[in-house]
């Protein structure tokens, strides 16, 4: 087997990875993001806020990996969202958590996989 050929091999198995990490991210957001702290009468989405943090760190960190990386994992993403979305669960709910959380985290990590990053 050639160079080329096994780096080939290489990077698909390096994108099913990142595939794979960002159903699993996605899903964790989504499930994240319905935390709130509330005192008295006041309420914190310390949630929505981890879940952002969480969701774009995977993807600006996969910038690293290969150029088509960030893509991969936002789409894959998106898919673990669409996944806890078709279930029915009540953790996107159509309230102000679930709408920012579609919203918000989902136009982020759509950006974040295609504005910026460095040229190879």
């Amino acid at each position: 087997m050639d160079v080329g050929r096994a780096e080939g091999l290489t990077g698909a198995a390096l994108l099913v990875a990142v595939a794979i990490g960002g159903v699993v991210v996605g899903v964790c957001a989504a499930w994240v993001s319905r935390a709130v702290w509330r005192s008295g009468g006041v309420s914190v989405p310390w949630g929505l806020l981890v879940s952002l943090a969480g969701s774009l760190s995977f993807v600006v960190l996969t910038r690293q990996l290969r150029r088509a990386a960030p893509v991969v994992a936002a789409v894959s993403w998106f898919a673990g969202v669409v996944v806890v979305l078709v279930r029915g669960d009540t953790v996107v709910a159509g309230d102000g958590l679930g709408i920012a959380f579609l919203l918000i985290v989902t136009g982020s990590v759509m950006i974040a996989a295609t504005v910026g990053g460095a040229r190879r």
